[in-house]
């Protein structure tokens, strides 16, 4: 499958579907929508939301936390 490189809805979609993979590449995808959202000089809800949506997905490959002894 190719993406677009700059495409930050196709880094979205890759990085949840590695993350549901358990693939450590969810965390480059993830890297890449951080430092847009950081560059990102307005208008930026879309970007931030593909964000949060590799962020979840990467937080529920996780599982639970050790917390619960």
């Amino acid at each position: 499958v190719r993406i677009t490189p700059g495409d930050p809805e196709s880094r979205s979609g890759l990085g949840v579907a590695m993350a549901g993979l358990n693939d450590p590449k969810a965390q480059e995808q993830l890297a890449w929508l951080t430092a847009r959202v950081a560059a990102c000089p307005s208008n930026c809800a879309a970007l931030q939301g593909y964000k949060l949506e590799v962020d979840a997905a990467l937080a529920t490959a996780a599982g639970p936390t050790q917390s619960r002894r």
